[in-house]
């Protein structure tokens, strides 16, 4: 607490630690919207990357496919008489 003089016989306390709650406040409020944000787009990275595993693996299984059923009919015509 401040102590200021108004008169020479008044004295007022004025709380100077109200602006620093508020600003402690303001800050507290800001990093938690930081830490929100950040692990949001920690949580967007892992289903981009679980995705892009899928499509990946959905591909792979596709081509492979594919290719077997490439050689199948490759073979069923090289035993045609």
């Amino acid at each position: 607490m401040k102590t200021v003089e108004k008169a020479k016989s008044v004295t007022q306390s004025v709380p100077e630690c109200d602006d620093n709650r508020r600003r402690e406040r303001e800050r507290e409020k800001l990093e938690s919207k930081c830490q929100l944000a950040n692990a949001l787009f920690r949580f967007l990275l892992l289903v981009h990357q679980l995705l892009s595993s899928l499509k990946r693996r959905a591909f792979n299984t596709t081509t492979r496919t594919k290719a077997v059923y490439r050689l199948v009919a490759v073979d069923e015509i090289h035993r045609i008489p």
